[in-house]
């Protein structure tokens, strides 16, 4: 290793003993910034760099990245290793200047947004860092044995966890989703609204009659219920509400907030000066997880696992088109193009999109919509004049989109100080035949993958497909019950992990603290989460 670089609010030292390379890293003022990283040039060029997936690739790529769910681990030539012995942060490749990246702070390592008053995404660019921040970590240089610890608690398999959010759940959807479920051997965090109120039809919420039971059951199922917000729409009183919450008795304490719709007390609708006080009201309500609003992709049998940042691209969004073409798989045109508005253009532009369909389909019903139709479609045509669109669809097409570049799954709350709550993101899944096939879930099973599902389990809308339900009625759609069948055996065989969302937040906080210890010539963990192997 010939050189490490810092700023200047930062200090460090670092030393070596052997095969053992130690950098301590410490704030000697409190300071706001981008990133902070460690540059290490190496002496000699790595040959393979050990994927999420625990097998080892061949050094080409930039964009291969560790974070604290994967190994750090480089062999050389010669068969050396450089082993990263703590988990924190995450290693990137720079295959153009032939350096490791170790990045430590970064907006993507928590990737955070606030909607602003046009319900358009800010993105948190910098990280506010307090004065006593620190940083210890090792590298480890030399001959293996080399320990490698799994992601889970039953060994080197792939995690699939489901997040459903209940906008369209009504009491008999919510019974059949339950029932089905526990035929099939799957567990779920399932949303819940504590209040009635809605301006789209009522819906099922706990303060309804025989709600309580019904919810009571699904925890004796062992599926986990979380905050969907608290109701459904939004209306004077639902301020008090939030302000009131407290976990509702005879049901377990509820650890997970899940935000839903625009509504104003929502994490990502806060503004940075009131995430104190925000976090310490959830803190105080026994709210340990939230979500950041965010799926990193649109799940389908190619793209599925949040821990291949390639599965987030653009190029990703038109070969899972082609792909399910290919093997027979249903086809949403549509659902693609959405997802290319939403991941692979701007903000401006995909809403200005939105807004020029809303305005063609009501003028084919009134000449009245001319000339709004006429100014929506000036404001499409300039939007799309942005360069970074261009830039992006020509020459980054390969590019994972920003916030799945470091594969975050859970991730520290950023600006936090009296509290500790952890965010997780998602990927969306509409389309159960498809990404729960057989083809979907032996790619998950060959990249040991992880998909936090962001599920709508009762949606009847014809747009969705591969829906869960037909009907009202609660009847299960043979494509969507042969996939979820499916993996539920895997589930029951253990060739597949089902955490609830808050389950698999306290492994992975395990993990975060996971490290390597060098004793007497030897590499053990301490305090390993989970099952270990050796890579000799």
């Amino acid at each position: 290793m010939k050189e490490l670089k810092a700023e200047n609010f930062l200090k460090y030292d670092y030393s070596t003993n052997g095969s053992i390379h130690e950098i301590d890293i410490q704030a000697f003022q409190a300071f706001k910034i981008e990133s902070v990283l460690l540059e290490i040039k190496l002496n000699e060029i790595p040959k393979f760099w050990r994927g999420a997936d625990y097998k080892w690739h061949p050094l080409l790529l930039t964009n291969q990245v560790a974070n604290y769910h994967s190994p750090k681990l480089l062999k050389v030539s010669s068969g050396d290793y450089l082993l990263g012995m703590d988990s924190k942060g995450c290693w990137e490749w720079d295959a153009i200047n032939k350096v490791l990246n170790w990045y430590l702070i970064h907006p993507d390592l928590n990737p955070t947004f606030q909607y602003n008053k046009d319900d358009k995404r800010d993105w948190i660019k910098e990280i506010s860092v307090g004065s006593s921040w620190s940083m210890k970590l090792r590298l480890f240089s030399g001959k293996g044995p080399i320990p490698e610890l799994a992601r889970t608690p039953l060994g080197f398999i792939p995690t699939v966890s489901f997040t459903d959010h209940c906008d369209f759940d009504t009491p008999r959807l919510l019974k059949c989703q339950r029932v089905f479920f526990k035929k099939a051997g799957i567990k779920t965090t399932k949303g819940f609204f504590t209040h009635t109120f809605s301006h789209k039809g009522e819906y099922a919420a706990l303060d309804q009659e025989s709600m309580k039971s019904e919810f009571q059951s699904w925890e004796e199922d062992g599926h986990e219920l979380a905050y969907h917000a608290l109701s459904r729409s939004f209306r004077e009183e639902s301020w008090k509400e939030f302000q009131n919450l407290k976990s509702p008795p005879d049901l377990q304490p509820i650890k997970t907030y899940i935000d839903h719709g625009f509504l104003p007390y929502n994490y990502t609708k806060q503004g940075s000066d009131n995430y104190l006080k925000w976090y310490r009201h959830m803190n105080d309500c026994g709210v340990k997880l939230i979500w950041n609003y965010l799926d990193v992709m649109e799940g389908t049998a190619l793209t599925n696992n949040q821990l291949n940042p390639f599965d987030s691209s653009i190029k990703s969004i038109s070969e899972s088109l082609e792909y399910h073409k290919k093997e027979g798989l249903p086809v949403d045109k549509d659902r693609n193009t959405k997802t290319w508005l939403s991941f692979g253009t701007s903000e401006d532009f995909d809403k200005a999109v939105k807004n020029l369909s809303g305005n063609v389909i009501r003028l084919k019903k009134s000449s009245d919509f001319f000339i709004p139709t006429l100014k929506a479609l000036g404001k499409t045509t300039i939007a799309a004049l942005n360069p970074e669109i261009w830039i992006k669809n020509l020459f980054k097409k390969e590019e994972p989109f920003h916030f799945a570049r470091f594969t975050p799954v859970f991730f520290r709350a950023i600006d936090q100080i009296e509290t500790d709550i952890q965010v997780f993101q998602t990927v969306s899944v509409k389309d159960f035949d498809s990404v729960f096939s057989n083809i979907s879930l032996n790619k998950l099973l060959d990249e040991c993958g992880l998909m936090i599902a962001h599920t709508y389990f009762a949606y009847l809308g014809g747009n969705h497909p591969g829906r869960l339900f037909e009907d009202e009625t609660g009847k299960i759609r043979l494509g969507a019950e042969t996939s979820l069948s499916n993996l539920g055996n895997l589930i029951q065989q253990e060739k597949v992990w089902n955490p609830t969302a808050f389950e698999l937040m306290e492994y992975h906080s395990k993990l975060f603290e996971a490290k390597i210890l060098y004793e007497n010539g030897k590499l053990i963990y301490e305090n390993a989460p989970g099952p270990l192997r050796w890579i000799n």
